[in-house]
């Protein structure tokens, strides 16, 4: 009986270590999923070029149908963090600086991938094309073509020239 009973003890302690040896602590994800374009404001296109800062500003996004998103209300920015819209092939925003606006257009092509086991997908963006309609923006430049979430945050993508 004694041995039947450290028979059924050493059996389950085997299971217990089989099952404990599969088992991995799980992994945190502590990244960022977020591919936003960053947009820096300069002056004095194209001779003497300069940062700048935009007061009272307001920035919407189109999302199509007509409808907006507002992302910056009337603010005093030098550089703007944009979302990208990975269903389309471009991605639509309206700068209004007082009664001025003007509209920008950033074409791209955008693909998923796996960002790490732990945090899962993330989208990755390639910049084709810019384009702008209006009287505030005078030129850009576009600094970093590929757009995802690994980008450093302080990475400048495009300059505006206003």
């Amino acid at each position: 009986m004694k041995k039947q009973a450290d028979t059924r003890h050493g059996a389950i302690l085997l299971l217990i270590l089989i099952l404990g040896a599969g088992c991995s602590p799980q992994e945190i994800c502590d990244e960022s999923l977020d591919s936003v374009v960053v947009i820096r404001f300069k002056q004095g296109y194209p001779e003497a070029l300069s940062d700048t800062t935009l007061a009272g500003i307001t920035v919407l996004g189109i999302r199509g149908d007509n409808q907006y998103g507002l992302l910056v209300n009337n603010g005093s920015v030098f550089r703007m963090e944009l979302p990208l819209n990975p269903a389309h092939p471009e991605s639509s925003y309206i700068l209004q600086i007082g009664e001025i606006q003007d509209t920008l257009v950033v074409k791209h092509s955008s693909e998923s991938y796996l960002l790490s086991e732990a945090c899962g997908f993330a989208m990755r963006f390639t910049l084709n094309d810019l384009s702008y309609t209006g009287e505030n923006i005078r030129g850009d430049s576009l600094l970093n073509r590929v757009i995802d979430a690994e980008n450093e945050s302080e990475e400048e993508d495009i300059w505006l020239f206003f």
